[in-house]
């Protein structure tokens, strides 16, 4: 029934914004499906990225066969990590840099499309047209910059990637210490790191549940979940500062229309809007 209720209200979010946008139906449907499409992109690569250096760490540890993972090894274990996790604050600084320019410019295409074809029905010359595109493209160029300077709760954007990494070093580090703790030998431990990283924390509390009886479930459920949710919220705030700034720049608009997710779970400002 909630799936059912899930779905009926996807179709009536899609229904208004072919209702809204009228004849440019066709370019506001593409804009919602880039987005979405953009968003499952981004999760899959930093899903990944987590699960590369995760493996890199556990191959690491694995070097030490069935001996005993101990304190020497641990000791070695956190040095490399130190510049595995900066390398992993680079490639996700790269990812989120250019998943914002691409979600500005979806957020931006509609409106660039709506007025470009008017320019055009309305006998503009070519110039005209190269005007409306360099307009955008000043926008969208604000637009990205405005969103690695802003600050939220005192942090600027790489700000909280960093930290974002800090905790994933301390979650994978916590596993370390109660593999020390625990006796472990080296495979097992490299074992641990890799499922809990690609399954999840229930698996991880059933197959090493002295592993995590040392931790009291000090671990979150999805490792990478941290970073998936600072994605989501940047990269939806990209695409609605670009929807912002680029109806404001269109004179044939009426206004901005909030369509709540279809996933919505209860009535707070998101109604209000």
């Amino acid at each position: 029934m909630r799936m059912k209720n899930k779905k009926m209200s996807s179709n009536m979010g899609i229904d208004k914004i072919i209702q809204t946008s009228g004849p440019y139906k066709k370019w506001a449907l593409l804009q919602r499906k880039e987005f979405m499409e953009l968003r499952l992109d981004q999760e899959q690569e930093i899903r990944t990225m987590y699960e590369d250096v995760s493996r890199i760490i556990a191959q690491d540890i694995a070097r030490g066969g069935l001996n005993p993972f101990d304190e020497l090894r641990l000791k070695r274990i956190q040095q490399e990590i130190k510049k595995i996790i900066d390398d992993l604050n680079g490639q996700l600084t790269i990812n989120f840099d250019r998943h914002i320019k691409r979600n500005i410019e979806a957020g931006s295409s509609y409106s660039k499309q709506v007025l470009i074809d008017i320019a055009k029905k309305a006998g503009a010359t070519r110039l005209s047209v190269g005007v409306i595109e360099n307009a955008f493209y000043r926008i969208n160029t604000r637009a990205a910059e405005a969103m690695w300077s802003r600050s939220r709760f005192g942090l600027k954007l790489s700000d909280h990637i960093w930290n974002k990494n800090q905790n994933y070093r301390k979650n994978i580090n916590r596993i370390l210490v109660s593999g020390v703790a625990t006796g472990e030998d080296c495979v097992n431990v490299a074992r641990a790191i890799e499922k809990y990283v690609k399954k999840g924390k229930a698996t991880f509390a059933k197959d090493y549940p002295n592993m995590m009886a040392r931790m009291q479930g000090r671990v979150p459920e999805d490792i990478c979940y941290e970073a998936l949710r600072l994605a989501r919220t940047e990269m939806t705030s990209a695409f609605g500062m670009a929807t912002m700034k680029s109806a404001a720049m269109n004179p044939n608009n009426k206004g901005v229309r909030f369509i709540l997710s279809a996933s919505h779970p209860e009535y707070d400002i998101c109604d209000v809007y």
